[in-house]
This record gives C-alpha cells, sequence and structure tokens, in this order.
C-alpha cells in the first residue's frame, strides 16, 4: 500500500529553512524566509516584496499607509489568489499547453518579437522566464474559474426575471452607471457576538473618520478585507446589475461624495461611497463594432501597448485589414478568432470609455488607442441602427441584469468562505 506523508505547515517551514542544504541554488534563492504557508504551498518573503514593489509603481502618488500594513493586505491578495488558484485545480480546471503557448506568442508578438526572442529578451533583463510563463498561466486560469463559478453557482429562475420586469422595468431603459467605493469590515460567519460587535464598532468609528475627512483610498487599502482593496476600495464604474444587492438600493440615493453605512451582511460591515455618477438617459442606439484589445503585463507597460495600437492604426489606414491584425495581436479570446467583430452592441453593455468615444464616431472611423479596465483598444465603428427592444430582448437583459447582480454577491461570500475554512498561516505583520 503506498504511503502518502501530509506536510504541516510547520513541515514546511523546516524543509524550507533547510532547502539550501539540499539544493544551494534554492537555498541561496529562499534564505529571506516565509511570508506565509497556504494550505501546502509556501508564499515567500520575496515574492511578497516583488509585489508590494510592483504595486507602488502603478501608484500616481504616495498611498499614506504604513509599509506593514500595505505589505500585509497585498499579502491576504496573495493569500486568497493561491486558494483560487487550488479551487480550480480540484475543480479539474486547466490551460491547457496549446493555450498557454498560444498566449505566450502573443506577449512576444505585441512586444515586435517572436518567443525565442522575447524569452532571450526576458532572461537579459534579469526576469525568470518560468515564472513569466506561470503569471501568464495564472492570468488564464482565474478568468476560467470565474466562468465556471458562474454557470454552476449562479442561477436565474423565469420567475424572478417576470418579477424585475414587473418592478423594476425601468432599470432596464432607463440607467445610471455608478462608481462606487467599498470597504469591508469582514466578520465571516463563525465569528462570536463578541467579535462581531467589535466589528461593527470598528465600522461605524470609520464611517465618522470618512465623513470628517479621512482618505477613503487609504482607508479601503489599509482596513477593507475585500478584494477590491488595493484599488482603494474602487468598484469601477458599474450599472446597478452590476452592483452588490445591498447596494443597490442605496446607491442611487446618495450624493456624489456620500459615505454611507455601515450595513451589515453575512460578510461583515460594508462601508460605500458615491465616487460619482453619469447621468441618466435612454439608450436609443445600438452599435456593430470591431476591437482590438492589447493587455499590459510585466513586460508590456501602458506606454508600448498604445505605441503598438498606434502602429496597427496606422497598417490600417495604409490598407491592411482589420481583421487579420485582430486575429494575429488582439488578446481579446472571444472576438481575436473573429476578426476582432464584437457584432451589434447595445450602449448600457459597454464600458463608459467605449460609450463615450463610439458615439463620437463616423461608420467605418478607428479610434485612437484608448484604455479601459480590460486594457488598451482600438475600436472601429462598423454600423449603428436605432434599437428594438421587443419583450424577448428585455427578457433577455433582465436575465443578465439578475445573473450580474448575484455574481458578485456569490464571488465575495466564495472567496471569503475559501479564505475561513482553509489552513493558512500567516507569519509577517504581527
Amino acid at each position: 500500500m503506498k504511503t502518502i506523508f501530509a506536510l504541516t505547515p510547520k513541515d514546511l517551514r523546516i524543509l524550507f529553512a533547510l532547502s539550501f542544504l539540499l539544493e544551494p541554488a534554492l537555498g541561496a534563492q529562499l534564505l529571506d524566509g516565509i511570508a506565509a504557508v497556504v494550505e501546502d504551498q509556501v508564499i515567500t518573503l520575496t515574492e511578497l516584496h516583488q509585489r508590494t514593489e510592483t504595486f507602488l509603481k502603478e501608484q500616481k502618488g504616495p498611498i499614506g499607509i504604513p509599509s506593514e500594513q500595505l505589505e500585509r493586505q497585498i499579502l491576504e491578495q496573495m493569500i486568497l489568489e493561491t486558494l483560487q488558484l487550488k479551487l480550480a485545480a480540484r475543480k479539474g480546471i486547466e490551460v491547457s499547453d496549446e493555450e498557454l503557448q498560444r498566449a505566450l506568442v502573443q506577449i512576444a508578438r505585441k512586444n515586435g518579437m517572436e518567443l525565442p526572442q522575447f524569452r532571450e529578451a526576458l532572461i537579459a533583463q534579469g526576469i525568470s522566464y518560468p515564472q513569466f510563463v506561470q503569471w501568464v498561466r495564472k492570468q488564464l486560469l482565474l478568468p476560467k474559474l470565474y466562468r465556471y463559478l458562474l454557470q454552476t453557482q449562479v442561477e436565474v429562475s423565469e420567475e424572478e426575471i417576470d418579477h424585475f420586469l414587473a418592478t423594476e422595468r425601468d432599470r432596464l431603459l432607463r440607467q445610471h452607471r455608478y462608481r462606487v467605493g467599498h470597504i469591508l469590515i469582514a466578520t465571516g460567519e463563525k465569528r462570536s457576538p463578541e467579535e462581531i460587535l467589535k466589528a461593527r464598532h470598528k465600522a461605524e468609528r470609520l464611517v465618522e473618520e470618512l465623513r470628517r475627512g479621512l482618505d477613503f483610498a487609504q482607508a479601503a487599502i489599509a482596513l477593507s478585507a475585500d478584494r477590491y482593496a488595493l484599488k482603494g476600495g474602487d468598484l469601477g464604474w458599474r450599472r446597478l446589475d452590476q452592483l452588490p444587492t445591498l447596494m443597490v438600493d442605496i446607491v442611487p440615493k446618495l450624493e456624489r461624495g456620500e459615505v454611507y453605512g455601515p450595513i451589515q451582511s453575512p460578510s461583515g460591515f460594508h462601508i460605500i461611497k458615491l465616487l460619482d455618477v453619469e447621468e441618466e438617459g435612454e439608450d436609443r442606439f445600438e452599435f456593430h463594432l470591431r476591437h482590438i484589445l492589447v493587455k499590459t503585463d510585466p513586460v508590456t507597460t501602458d506606454q508600448k501597448a498604445r505605441a503598438l495600437l498606434e502602429a496597427i492604426r496606422e497598417k490600417i489606414l495604409g490598407g491592411e485589414d482589420f481583421g487579420a491584425l485582430a486575429r494575429l495581436f488582439s488578446e481579446d479570446p472571444s472576438t481575436a478568432p473573429e476578426g476582432g467583430d464584437l457584432g451589434w452592441v447595445k450602449e448600457e453593455d459597454l464600458e463608459p470609455e467605449f460609450i463615450d468615444l463610439v458615439t463620437r464616431l463616423g461608420q467605418g472611423e478607428i479610434s485612437r488607442p484608448f484604455k479601459t479596465s480590460s486594457g488598451w483598444h482600438l475600436v472601429q465603428l462598423v454600423a449603428k441602427r436605432e434599437r428594438r427592444d421587443d419583450e424577448e430582448i428585455l427578457r433577455q437583459r433582465a436575465r443578465k441584469f439578475l445573473v450580474q447582480r448575484k455574481w458578485q454577491e456569490t464571488l465575495g461570500r466564495l472567496l471569503q468562505r475559501l479564505r475561513q475554512q482553509a489552513n493558512v498561516e500567516v507569519l509577517v505583520g504581527g
């Protein structure tokens, strides 16, 4: 019978500390120590410091919180990321070698190189190619996990759609877009009444401080247990269907800059701030669009992504085929094989940056490169037409509205449950 040895976090720390005796090269890399042990996986201090350094480089200015607090928040994000990858493995979700190779070739080409040349360039810059490959694999795997969870964890019944259309039809026809800040003071489902009361008092004090002028983004980075903490709690621009249910009835009533909370849920106490709102307007048009998406990564900076798209735009204006270039360069896996074709898209299905730009384009015109939360884009307006909202289309939109609303809540609960149930030992930050 085969013997299986289960390593505890203590065993892993001992092996980690002694690894330099077994493998000198590995030991030299790991001598700085362990930041955390997540189940059977180690997060090193080197990895934590590198992630922190990358985060700080991306900020436009000082973040205003102690470095220890920042590192602890970044470590929590790394722990959650590790747990999600483990969940994907348990569910049998994988990135095939073909998918990985295709993504690597795409990244190399957008940097103006073939893959062997790109690999040498990374090594010359002191970047470990195997580590870069693992980073790319993770970027491909997490969206696959989210699609699986969306399909298996979120259901919307016909009765729910009927009720929504009977009570909230106007939300499908006329919508605001909101930019919301969010802070979560976590409690979870297994905390004692005393711990929950302590968390409530902490949230109430924080609300008072925020209303007196405490910087919301800094407070979120330092204190929030939400997965958007390192973005200053900024959820980005969202329609109501993209907000958690607990915010749906509150956010439309807030004034710009207003802080509201705390709101209790099974996850903890929520504090929200309306950062901005786009004025309501009835959508009358839909657009046939094509686009090319270039994402940033540890090698492709914003400047490189924009420069690449400028060069692609010049090629198109010079007579080269948009579709052929989209198939070659676009990193949108759902549209690249179709030459970047997004099909007919309604205004409410577009990010605000898209809407502002698309409504100014003439038929056949190609935009300059612009940035959204997904990356950098070129977009072409193929055609434009008045909308036709029959009852079946409204039902489809209502279903999408409800799915998006439930998804935000489901993912938040899932991540918190993963964290609470996992065997995690944090060894830094006190």
